[in-house]
């Protein structure tokens, strides 16, 4: 789940192992902080972010904006250099969203549900 918390991101996942929770949002001078929990320690605990999710030279005390946007920038140059699949999507990942965006709006307008792959003007 994602909570937005202008300026910034927060999500939660829980599940029968633990619980973590990352937050990418100024607070104390943090951009970005991690808690986890387990079943046998359930009081959530501050994780170090290890320096390789960073820009180079990056680190926790900078802008988020500045995180998000330098990471999001280094990812797509790795993209267009590397290939291969560590990418953050593609076309078809993009029109499957799309679609996905597109079947909830015919489903809130019609009051019905509605399949995919949509069939019709909206596809």
């Amino acid at each position: 789940m994602t909570i937005g918390n202008y300026p910034g991101i927060e999500v939660r996942l829980y599940g029968e192992k633990g619980a973590i929770i990352c937050r990418l949002v100024e607070e104390f001078g943090v951009a970005e902080t991690i808690k986890i929990a387990t079943p046998d320690d359930v009081e959530f605990k501050q994780m170090e972010i290890p320096q390789r999710f960073y820009p180079p030279d990056g680190h926790a005390r900078e802008s988020w904006r500045s995180l998000f946007y330098a990471n999001l920038v280094r990812d797509f140059i790795d993209e267009i250099l590397d290939g291969g699949a560590r990418n953050q999507g593609n076309f078809d990942d993009g029109a499957w969203v799309q679609e996905t965006i597109n079947a909830v709006e015919r489903s809130f307008h019609e009051e019905r549900w509605v399949r995919l792959p949509l069939e019709g003007d909206a596809a």
